[in-house]
């Protein structure tokens, strides 16, 4: 006869270089440890921002080399 056994679930945040560490020590206490990955924001690529810079206007354009430091340093 098997005896029931009461779980509760919990998520836990560990950096990535103790995830084994963290599944072995699970291991040998009889606990299930299983990973989930979360859902980041998705990356865009640097065309992308580039496009949307431009659309956006935040794009500055300089005559000359004095012109480009004039707006970095204003």
């Amino acid at each position: 006869m098997e005896a029931t056994v009461e779980t509760s679930r919990y998520t836990v945040s560990i950096p990535t270089k103790d995830r084994a560490m963290f599944r072995s020590m699970a291991r040998r206490l009889g606990w299930e440890a299983t990973a989930v990955r979360t859902q980041k924001e998705p990356r865009y690529p640097a065309l992308d921002r580039a496009i949307e810079d431009v659309k956006a206007g935040r794009v500055h354009r300089a005559k000359s080399v004095e012109d480009l430091i004039a707006q970095l340093n204003s």
